[in-house]
């Protein structure tokens, strides 16, 4: 077991470019200045030529303190655990510009997150393997793809939310998002920033929301790339609006009412002249 145990710890897998297969390489900011520790121990698999740091079966790393851990177009392949002892601030961070294709978050293991930063200069990341997302995810620069049936778990217990815009944001047909918290007569409420407002004056109990970025078809059409469901203890009306049009359920979602029974707009570009 690798115990990182200082206040503040800084990973940087961006300088891990030595010819060796079996390495662990810390930096470790502490009030004593700068500690340089070389680690050969099971816990790290750094692979050779393919910047692949593995977290090998049955050696998990234990994080303790402010922990940074830094990945600059490095892949992560998480097969042992990783714990989080306290409250302190622990952050994995993103950086570089290779694309989701050649930067992977995979692995058999769920990947426990404080704080995520993704800051790239371009490409993006691919997330294989569930998170779950104590405080915030900041996407601020690229692209993270959820594959492989990853989901991203946004823990409303300590208020957990995303951020995130056209440019830098997260998407992927084979993974969701998913939050859930309890609503009692909400009012537009953007729970966990996943960009659905939700009303009732109803209270809906603990309310479930998974967040996907596929189209679904309702009644022979398509939706946006971006749907959501939305599964609260205490109802089984809901209105659904989107680009087609809007559908309503009184069912929980079994069936939904036809898009064509109202006229329906929609305008993506308006351009005015001078007059």
């Amino acid at each position: 077991m690798l115990q990182l145990l200082w206040t503040e710890v800084f990973l940087d897998l961006s300088i891990m470019k030595m010819n060796t297969n079996l390495l662990g390489y810390v930096r470790a900011a502490t009030h004593y200045g700068m500690l340089i520790c070389l680690l050969h121990t099971l816990s790290f698999t750094f692979v050779k030529g393919q910047n692949t740091l593995i977290i090998n079966q049955n050696t998990p790393m234990t994080l303790t303190g402010e922990v940074s851990l830094t990945f600059n177009d490095v892949s992560l392949v998480l097969d042992g655990d990783i714990f989080l002892l306290d409250q302190e601030p622990k952050t994995i961070a993103v950086y570089g510009s290779a694309s989701a294709d050649s930067q992977r978050f995979s692995g058999q293991r769920v990947l426990p997150i404080a704080n995520f930063l993704m800051r790239k200069s371009g490409g993006g990341l691919s997330l294989q393997t569930d998170a779950f997302v104590f405080n915030q995810a900041a996407i601020e620069g690229g692209i993270l793809v959820l594959e492989e049936g990853a989901v991203l778990n946004l823990v409303q217990s300590s208020n957990a939310s995303i951020v995130e815009s056209e440019d830098s944001r997260i998407t992927g047909a084979d993974g969701s998002i998913s939050t859930s918290l309890a609503l009692n007569a909400p009012a537009a409420e953007n729970v966990a920033n996943l960009g659905l407002e939700i009303s009732s004056t109803a209270n809906l109990g603990n309310t479930e929301i998974i967040r996907k970025h596929s189209p679904v078809m309702i009644n022979g059409s398509e939706g946006i790339a971006r749907t959501f469901e939305i599964n609260p203890d205490n109802n089984s009306n809901m209105v659904l609006g989107d680009d087609g049009g809007a559908e309503v359920t009184f069912n929980t979602g079994r069936s939904w009412s036809t898009l064509y029974n109202q006229p329906t707009a929609q305008f993506y570009r308006v351009y005015t002249a001078n007059l």
